[in-house]
């Protein structure tokens, strides 16, 4: 298996539009999860849908690509 890693600076928050508090009381996976359990992806932050599809499909040069929410 080929490893590759994507690194999102400087918080996932920032991409997936769920609190500081969101995550605190319930996880990061679990708030994420319950913020977009039954929303069509097509309603997902364009952001957050760049980074599921670069999951699903690598199509980047070597195997770290840095997803800079910033911009």
């Amino acid at each position: 298996m080929r490893w590759r890693i994507i690194t999102v600076k400087p918080e996932f928050e920032n991409i997936t539009g769920v609190s500081k508090s969101q995550i605190d009381r319930q996880g990061k996976v679990q708030a994420a999860y319950n913020k977009y359990d039954g929303l069509d992806v097509n309603n997902y932050p364009v952001k957050l849908i760049n980074v599921l599809n670069l999951m699903i499909e690598w199509d980047k040069p070597g195997a770290v690509f840095e997803v800079d929410t910033t911009i």
